[in-house]
């Protein structure tokens, strides 16, 4: 990224106009899991996926809407985002 564009995307991030994580930040992390919410829309995953720090990771992508609106299926949501980060089924609650 050129400073100028690094520059104007951490001023956008601190007015609060583009949510996330800064690309040099997620590098940094070195995360294990990243979960890409793009839903089906093209957004550079490929070149994000290239990146040293990146690379590593173990990508999953939200297979349904649940985790991302507000709602009754909000449950059923935190159940698959426990299912993405670790890999094996949530543990049953008793809550259906």
């Amino acid at each position: 990224m050129t400073d100028e564009r690094g520059r104007q995307e951490r001023r956008r991030r601190r007015e609060g106009a583009i949510p996330g994580v800064l690309c040099e930040s997620a590098i940094r992390a070195k995360p294990d899991v990243i979960i890409d919410a793009v839903m089906g829309h093209e957004s550079g995953g490929e070149q994000l996926k290239a990146l040293p720090g990146l690379r590593e990771a173990r990508w999953v992508s939200v297979p349904s809407e649940d985790l991302l609106h507000p709602g009754p299926n909000i449950g059923r949501g935190l159940r698959t985002l426990f299912e993405m980060i670790h890999g094996v089924p949530a543990p049953d609650a008793g809550v259906s």
